[in-house]
């Protein structure tokens, strides 16, 4: 037998159960191993119950579930309590910690970790030496195990700040004891009386503790945003949540003075928006008039925010003022900064390159273009250096070799190259007068977010590359790297993680029919000539490797049919391209005229027309896809618009389109190739939906970050 009775948790005796997230060995007790012999004191069981929630957070933030809690997937280790992979672990799913929804034979998702959850700490409770728990912790289990998904708690990051906070009030350590050590010479029920006061003096120690902890807080942040000539300022880290009923909150901008955070999110009635959230409040509003808002970034005062919405670059003064358009831009575009002088250095688009305009409004000026002879696709999310000339950017090319971090400068066409990466760099300035003409750039590295010092004046990287936090997690690609500095040494960032995808049938409408399958990492979804069948590829939670399903139309598996190259054998021969129905037109994209658009030529043979091709999109697009039923081919626009164009065919062989139209808005990033499929009536889209967005979790907040690269 294993050390500690774990044997049988990975198969043979002795094989050691597997961490969760990481996937390592685990050392340690199991958890009901550890009660039969020595119980369970309180302290130990809100600290494990926070512990466990910690755990399901991360995963949360990265697209994975549990799906299976229960307490025979925790060990207690030296470093505390650990979940193991359910494949370890060696008892099942419990009923006394499914969620409704699961016992009736549904996924496991968020909604099913979090009443697992709330059974698990109700559970641990119980087994702390009392039947019941505070008011306040009561409350909490309740809305954890609230039956209705629809009113269940939908995030596990508040209920483990409540539980910290819980854990505090029951119980401070000695000096050099240990967190979890007994709590010794208390009697059980000294212990009760501790934890279970009077009703009336339970609310005023908390609201006690509350105001105590804020008045804290918020003293320990003002000093570092005022930055005194004090003693030096502690190094702080907390979190911000999304508002309640918001979803898909994403990178986040820290105003220049440190003060304040504005981020964009999705709020109850479906629509983005941005939202401004002060560092010395605990309140987020939305800011009016920025429907549709994204990336958006600061002037260096701190009082305007730039950002892009419905096909323009705008600008809110947060006085009150109406949200104004400074000039043109896509809806998708790639990032912008503010210069001392009032020039906005942006990217209009996710392909293509940089422009300036006045902040107060103009017309856009070139900066730096892509140049197709050497491969370069885009430039994309700025910074400005100290003085507003120089500034950084990210540069995709067709080559890794080449794709990275570029310095570039406002009136000259030359760029250079700092160092190779998949997504872009942000600047912060030093914050100590010693370090005078040296600043950072922060970018993400195999899931970690580095810090490296930068020489302003020699244009070039110094020294070695340090790890300032370790749960960036993996971008995709093009997409911006979720870090914000300010002036004063206040770093904001989001872990990213695995996207997860739901694959769902919508109408001409874009209402949702229903869901097919479970969610998970799909690849591209095809339906069968007939409309009965879907091929789909899905990548395994690890992401180690993948499986190609065959699924009915409701989602059931179905038998195997032939396919070629994963797609059906008179269908797409390729990304961006597709066939028609009657195998002789070919729809593809092409950047010929600078942007991409949808054109459609005869598909083998020469036309028996004069012409040779027809363009199909007016203002960019990706996917075609052919109705095998309806004369119309649809696309995705760069805002993310399904589009349809109905086609004519001509007496003398040619086609002629009508429209494009909007059918309905998708949540698809437009390089995101064939993520929809259309059924053959035209009626019906199966589209492969994003349910968690790369950076979807928590904002981490850290005051005086610079302070431990030195």
């Amino acid at each position: 037998m294993a050390p500690n009775g774990i044997a049988g948790h990975g198969g043979s005796a002795g094989e050691k159960p597997l961490d969760f997230l990481s996937g390592r060995p685990v050392e340690g007790e199991l958890l009901s191993r550890k009660l039969a012999r020595e119980g369970l004191r309180l302290p130990e069981a809100l600290q494990y119950a926070i512990e466990i929630g910690a755990i399901l957070n991360q995963a949360h933030s990265a697209g994975r579930f549990y799906g299976s809690l229960s307490p025979s997937c925790i060990v207690v280790s030296s470093a505390g309590a650990r979940l193991i992979k359910p494949s370890s672990a060696p008892g099942v799913e419990s009923a006394d910690f499914c969620a409704p929804e699961r016992l009736r034979g549904g996924p496991p998702n968020r909604g099913s970790d979090v009443f697992a959850f709330g059974a698990l700490l109700r559970w641990l409770i119980a087994h702390g030496g009392t039947r019941a728990g505070s008011e306040s912790v009561e409350r909490l289990i309740a809305e954890l195990m609230e039956p209705d998904p629809l009113r269940r708690r939908r995030q596990l990051v508040r209920a483990v700040l409540e539980l910290r906070l819980a854990r505090s009030l029951l119980w401070r350590p000695p000096p050099g004891r240990n967190r979890r050590a007994p709590f010794a010479g208390k009697s059980g029920k000294a212990l009760a009386d501790v934890f279970f006061p009077a009703r009336r003096v339970w609310r005023l120690l908390a609201a006690i503790a509350a105001i105590t902890l804020f008045v804290l807080a918020a003293g320990a942040i003002a000093a570092v945003l005022l930055r005194d000539r004090g003693p030096a300022s502690p190094v702080l880290k907390f979190t911000i949540v999304a508002p309640e009923d918001t979803e898909y909150m994403s990178a986040p901008a820290v105003s220049p003075d440190g003060a304040r955070i504005v981020f964009p999110a999705i709020g109850p009635d479906g629509r983005r928006k941005l939202w401004l959230r002060s560092l010395d409040t605990l309140h987020t509003q939305a800011i009016p008039g920025t429907e549709n808002g994204s990336a958006p970034f600061w002037s260096p005062d701190s009082s305007v925010i730039g950002f892009f919405a419905s096909g323009y670059l705008r600008r809110v003064d947060l006085t009150g003022t109406t949200p104004e358009n400074i000039c043109a831009a896509e809806s998708v575009a790639g990032g912008g900064a503010w210069s001392g002088d009032g020039t906005i250095l942006f990217a209009p688009g996710s392909a293509g390159g940089l422009y300036r305009v006045p902040a107060e409004g103009g017309s856009p000026q070139p900066v730096l273009m892509p140049d197709p002879s050497k491969g370069v696709r885009a430039c994309l999310w700025p910074k400005f250096l100290p003085g507003g000339h120089r500034f950084v950017f990210f540069e995709q090319t067709d080559v890794a070799e080449t794709t990275g971090v570029y310095v570039g400068a406002l009136g000259e066409a030359e760029r250079y190259m700092l160092f190779r990466s998949e997504s872009n760099a942000v600047y912060a300035a030093s914050t100590g007068g010693e370090s005078r003409g040296r600043g950072y750039l922060l970018f993400p590295k195999e899931g970690s977010l580095m810090s490296q010092a930068f020489s302003e004046s020699r244009l070039q990287m110094e020294g070695d590359p340090v790890t300032v936090a370790d749960d960036i997690g993996t971008l995709e690609s093009l997409a911006p790297t979720p870090v914000s500095v300010s002036n004063n040494g206040v770093l904001a960032y989001q872990s990213a993680g695995r996207r997860t995808r739901q694959l769902a049938w919508v109408d001409r409408t874009g209402r949702i029919l229903n869901f097919v399958g479970g969610p998970g990492d799909y690849g591209p979804p095809r339906i069968s000539p007939d409309g009965r069948r879907i091929a789909v590829e899905k990548v395994s939670p690890d992401g180690m490797h993948a499986e190609a399903l065959m699924l009915d139309v409701e989602g059931r598996a179905a038998p195997v049919v032939r396919v070629q190259s994963g797609v059906w054998s008179d269908e797409n021969p390729g990304d961006g391209g597709a066939v028609s129905p009657d195998g002789k037109w070919l729809a593809y994209e092409s950047h010929d005229s600078g942007r991409t658009e949808i054109y459609v030529q005869r598909y083998g043979g020469a036309p028996s027309s004069g012409k040779s091709r027809w363009q199909v999109s007016v203002e960019g697009g990706y996917s075609p896809r052919w109705c095998r039923d309806r004369e119309e081919i649809y696309y995705l626009a760069a805002t993310g618009d399904l589009m349809s164009a109905a086609l004519r065919r001509l007496a003398d062989g040619g086609l002629q389109f009508e429209g494009p139209r909007a059918l309905f808005r998708t949540r698809l990033l437009p390089k995101t190739h064939n993520s929809f499929d259309v059924a053959p009536d035209g009626q019906r889209f199966l589209i492969n939906l994003p349910l968690e967005d790369a950076t979807s979790s928590p904002i981490t907040v850290v005051t005086n970050w610079t302070t431990r690269l030195n």
